[in-house]
């Protein structure tokens, strides 16, 4: 717990107080050993946090993620962006470093020119230091905009509990009598003549993602709640209404992103594991949400083919299948594990590359 809170501190240290690619002291790192798998590019120590696990992080004795009076905000910051989420096989990249800044930058543009992307939305961006959010959405934008896509959209995922919050989003000013981390203000000063280039003219992400406003509507779409209590419940309306003013005042509140559906998340057409006509009123609440509220509507990939994100209607469909495909010869265990990859309802909080995506 030592070894992990020394090196935490020292990267949050690094992060307000130090100048751009100054290197910091590596006595609490850990080393890592890089498999063949990884590419060769990556095969960095100083591309990786190496600080330690998540739940290690004991900031004054207490979890920087709880919400006692005692714990810093600096604290709960370094615990996001330092620490190691404690999944196997997950690292923390060290978005401190710019030499990591440019290669993950550069790997993006590669794929934005290849695969003809037209916007990205960083889920999670309060796990990123400001300074890479800000390098990372000018060096896109501007690379987009050299190919013709003036309109190249780049949405930040910004957790609006998160402190310091509004260095992660669009103009990345700092609340009022607080200057930028140095790590920050040094790479505002490399990138503004690219920013200045844009419309709108700024550093990080020029659009936000109205994470509480999009939960508690898919609550009421799940039917856990009722549709008007997005207006009568006042905890939710106050930091709903304290997230729409980060936004305002940040970034372009008329390009937020308003997705009900992810691709983390059970699909609303299989909430109750029902028909699909039965569920189809979870679909029209969280639509009559998204085209009427501000922002842009998303339409989660198949939603408009009614996908459900389950490849089989319900139990007794479900032994027919796989009853059909052992009669092809597939055995028992595969066909038993191909459905339930497909069933989304059991693997809420996975990223299923199959049939959750459709």
């Amino acid at each position: 717990i030592d070894q992990v809170g020394k090196c935490v501190d020292t990267y949050e240290m690094g992060y307000w107080n130090t100048s751009r690619g100054e290197q910091l002291p590596e006595d609490d790192r850990r080393t890592m050993s890089f498999g063949s798998e990884l590419p060769a590019y990556l095969r960095h120590q100083s591309f990786f946090v190496r600080c330690g696990s998540r739940g290690m992080y004991r900031p004054r004795g207490y979890s920087f993620m709880s919400e006692d009076p005692r714990v810093p905000p600096y604290s709960r910051e370094a615990g996001l962006l330092w620490t190691e989420s404690g999944i196997d096989g997950r690292y923390e990249f060290n978005t401190l470093e710019p030499a990591f800044q440019e290669v993950f930058a550069n790997l993006l543009k590669y794929w934005v020119a290849y695969a003809d992307i037209d916007g990205i939305r960083a889920t999670a961006a309060g796990h990123v230091s400001a300074d890479f959010a800000a390098y990372f959405a000018t060096n896109l934008r501007f690379y987009a905009a050299t190919l013709g896509k003036d309109n190249f959209l780049l949405v930040g995922e910004v957790d609006y509990d998160a402190p310091f919050k509004a260095l992660q989003l669009g103009k990345v000013e700092s609340p009022a009598s607080m200057e930028l981390p140095f790590r920050v203000d040094g790479a505002l000063h490399e990138l503004c003549g690219l920013y200045s280039a844009l419309t709108p003219a700024y550093p990080s992400f020029p659009a936000g993602y109205p994470v509480l406003e999009a939960s508690h509507m898919r609550h009421v779409a799940a039917g856990g709640t009722t549709a008007p209590s997005f207006y009568t419940n006042s905890d939710w309306a106050d930091q709903m209404r304290e997230g729409r003013a980060l936004l305002s005042a940040q970034a372009d509140i008329s390009a937020a992103w308003t997705a009900v559906e992810s691709k983390d998340t059970t699909r609303l057409l299989s909430q109750q594991r029902g028909s699909i006509g039965d569920e189809a009123w979870r679909l029209m609440v969280a639509l009559a949400w998204q085209f009427t509220w501000y922002g842009i509507p998303e339409l989660y990939n198949g939603v408009e083919l009614a996908f459900s994100g389950l490849c089989f209607k319900d139990a007794k469909d479900r032994r027919r299948q796989i009853k059909l495909m052992r009669e092809e010869g597939v055995s028992s265990m595969v066909a038993e594990h191909l459905m339930d990859a497909c069933d989304h309802a059991q693997r809420v909080g996975l990223v299923d590359h199959g049939f959750s995506r459709q």
